[in-house]
């Protein structure tokens, strides 16, 4: 069961990470997720950085990206009203 644990924390993880990259526009994935200072100091912390999914997974706090994925949810219109999901 731990396993399956694992699996599905990462699973989470990388798909609120990859939700949050691809809701940021690209000038801002430069500044933000792609920037080499930034990428060196997490570095320079001992942390492992292979990708810009991982600065995000570093620099936001788990119910930080709750929080941002809940926004672009709203943005985009996929908030669930429970009236109308109890209606359907």
């Amino acid at each position: 069961m731990k396993v399956y644990n694992k699996i599905t924390t990462f699973l989470r993880w990388f798909i609120l990470a990859f939700i949050i990259y691809q809701a940021t526009t690209e000038d801002d994935r430069k500044k933000l997720w792609g920037n080499k200072a930034i990428w060196n100091a997490l570095l320079a912390q001992g942390l492992q950085i292979m990708g810009p999914l991982d600065v995000i997974d570093y620099c936001l706090k788990a119910g930080e990206k709750d929080r941002v994925v809940d926004a672009i949810d709203k943005l985009s219109g996929y908030e669930s009203d429970l009236e109308e999901v109890a209606k359907n």
